[in-house]
């Protein structure tokens, strides 16, 4: 009886511990950070009211819309915001804590996507200007960021994304914007971290490379292809094989997201408003669902009920896409009803999007360890008695 009592003691205070942690992860919130290049700024929106918290000035001149960020990630930790600059080639590095500038550095023309490696020793820079990608080398504990390797690359690298063990990075190459045959340019790319070198290449999948994402096992790679070519492929991130290529079926095929259950990857086309939804075990087209005005960076909340996609509406001046009574700011998508539900209007020209949870509330892993130790050692007294 004694042991049943010690073992109820036990495994009520640890199952009481983690449903409190959980609640309060529950209950810690998120913001929703914008890099707006028609701004020069990084904007800050509260997850609960929608409503801008914090703005964070990128220029650097004294002129409008010069810096022009652009793409916008968090460290693996969200401790650090990292925020690719296309007008000054620059990425400038946000402590999201205290929403200040800690490093601006230069990196190459054009810097397009700052993307960290899963582990969190680097940060890749996509320079479509320079044909690079550049290497910083990041300590987020000690909050030390120092320019490493200078990367060559084929025509226009775009995005990349790293491969789940932080060895590989696959690249997409925007290619050579004047070729008569765009599907005779363009690109996907794979680097060895290692090596610091480019060790194989898709050639010709099209101009406009664009964006890259990986599987939730880790197991694929996913790339796609804008206008007017508009084709996405998937990759065994084991053997570098190609695996698939097909439609996106929607025009501009831009950003792209992958459900929380790994099931799903959703495709954004920014001239059409429309998101295409396709499996990413069969590669089947599985729907489409509106959503406006020119949808292109996405990331979901926490808990992936709710996904944020930037709207570009009318910001570029001569954007064939562009409508009248375009709307610029960020779509919210329930993402079990597949739908657009509210849009938050913001002036400028918004781009990068990504969540940062809000940490702060719950018990560190060390608290934890501790408290179910504790808990141990109780359960085996009440045994001796």
């Amino acid at each position: 009886m004694r042991t049943f009592n010690a073992f109820v003691f036990f495994l009520a205070m640890t199952t009481g511990v983690m449903a409190w942690q959980t609640a309060s992860a529950q209950a810690e919130g998120f913001e929703i950070w914008v890099a707006n290049q028609g701004l020069d700024k990084v904007q800050v929106l509260d997850g609960r009211t929608f409503q801008i918290i914090a703005e964070m000035e990128l220029d650097q001149d004294g002129q409008p819309a010069t810096s022009k960020p652009h793409m916008l990630l968090f460290s693996p930790n969200y401790r650090y915001a990292y925020v690719a600059n296309v007008g000054t080639g620059t990425v400038t590095i946000i402590d999201a804590k205290t929403q200040k500038i800690v490093a601006q550095i230069p990196t190459g023309k054009g810097a397009h996507a700052p993307v960290p490696s899963p582990n969190g020793q680097r940060v890749f820079v996509a320079n479509p200007g320079d044909n690079t990608v550049t290497e910083i080398l990041t300590d987020t504990r000690r909050g030390i960021f120092q320019v490493g390797r200078t990367i060559p690359t084929g025509t226009r690298p775009i995005c990349l994304m790293f491969t789940a063990d932080s060895k590989k990075a696959y690249v997409s190459l925007g290619g050579d914007p004047k070729a008569e045959d765009l599907t005779k340019t363009g690109g996907i790319e794979v680097i060895d971290v290692d090596q610091g070198k480019v060790v194989k290449r898709f050639e010709n999948t099209g101009k406009n490379g664009c964006g890259v994402i990986r599987s939730k096992d880790g197991r694929k790679m996913f790339a796609n292809v804008g206008e007017p070519i508009d084709k996405w492929m998937a990759f065994d991130t084991k053997t570098d094989e190609m695996l698939h290529v097909g439609s996106t079926e929607v025009k501009d095929a831009h950003a792209m997201w992958i459900s929380p259950n790994g099931k799903e990857l959703w495709i954004f086309g920014r001239q059409e408003n429309q998101v295409a939804i396709f499996s990413t075990a069969t590669y089947a087209k599985m729907g489409t669902f509106s959503v406006g005005d020119r949808p292109d960076i996405a990331d979901a909340t926490p808990d992936g009920k709710l996904l944020f996609a930037a709207l570009r509406g009318q910001a570029v001046t001569g954007d064939p896409h562009a409508h009248s009574g375009s709307t610029a700011g960020v779509a919210v998508i329930e993402v079990a009803n597949k739908k657009q539900v509210q849009t938050i209007s913001l002036a400028g020209d918004p781009h990068g999007l990504a969540v940062r949870p809000l940490r702060a509330a719950g018990l560190s892993a060390s608290v934890l360890l501790l408290l179910a130790l504790v808990g141990l050692l109780v359960a085996l007294l009440v045994l001796k008695r």
